[in-house]
């Protein structure tokens, strides 16, 4: 069977484990001996590199003109999405800060497939 058939699977689980962290109280993920001081940012930026990662590989496989810019747009989207969801949580809030670590953790693996398209690496 072909890896390829698991792309979207694959890229719908991330989002949803994504949305689940989103909206869990951080009191649960604490019990669980995730920390909440550094490293908010480094999973903030890998879950959305890894993100947009899985967005690439399912529309470049779907054979979707400008895949890194429309994965890039969706895990942005996704992730700004995300921050305006945790509102409505009277345990969570909001992070501008958060939003834009989702974007700088998108634009990684974006430029790295821009600049591999166009033989700068």
């Amino acid at each position: 069977m072909k890896l390829e058939k698991f792309y979207w699977p694959a890229t719908l689980a991330w989002a949803a484990i994504i949305y689940y962290q989103s909206i869990v109280p951080v009191t649960v993920a604490q019990k669980f001996g995730i920390q909440h001081n550094f490293f908010p940012f480094v999973e903030h930026f890998a879950a959305y590199a890894i993100l947009c990662l899985l967005f690439y590989l399912s529309l470049n496989y779907s054979k979707i003109k400008y895949s890194a810019l429309h994965a890039f747009v969706l895990a942005v989207s996704y992730g700004v999405a995300m921050e305006l969801i945790q509102g409505f949580f009277a345990y969570r809030e909001p992070s501008i800060t958060d939003a834009l670590v989702n974007a700088v953790g998108a634009l990684v693996p974006t430029a790295f497939f821009e600049a591999r398209k166009k033989k700068w690496i």
